[in-house]
């Protein structure tokens, strides 16, 4: 997302490599972020728990098209800007992967405090720091 919103802030254009119906499990970092934060402060709650040769998703679960997520960008960089940015298709990068998306079971299994933004507004927040930072 950020290749794409930098390219989309500078050239107005946002520079795809590859097909538009690549999907991606998309999170915003605050998320992330707020999700360490929680587990270091109740960690003593969590100790019980055996972390060790565990993976843990950190994923929405659902996954969104190359297509459907620039074209929300494009939306809201247009209501931001009023500058209507657009696609130019490139050639695909060797070993991409077609479809992706996390399972997040075991995370929601275990901790009772995950919570996701939902995609517009995340990308929102990351238009509005982007937009005061860049250029």
């Amino acid at each position: 997302i950020s290749i794409y919103l930098d390219s989309l802030i500078r050239d107005n254009i946002i520079y795809i490599k590859g097909d538009l119906d690549r999907t991606r499990d998309q999170v915003f970092v605050d998320d992330l972020v707020q999700f360490l934060i929680k587990l270091i402060i109740d960690l003593e709650k969590y100790k019980k728990q055996t972390f060790k040769n565990k993976t843990y998703n950190f994923s929405t679960g659902q996954s969104i098209s190359v297509d459907e997520l620039t074209e929300i960008m494009i939306n809201i960089y247009y209501l931001k800007t009023g500058i209507k940015g657009v696609k130019k298709l490139l050639d695909p990068t060797k070993g991409d992967m077609n479809k992706s998306f996390g399972n997040n079971q075991r995370l929601k299994r275990s901790f009772d405090f995950v919570s996701f933004t939902p995609l517009k507004k995340g990308l929102s927040c990351m238009m509005n720091w982007a937009l005061e930072n860049y250029k």
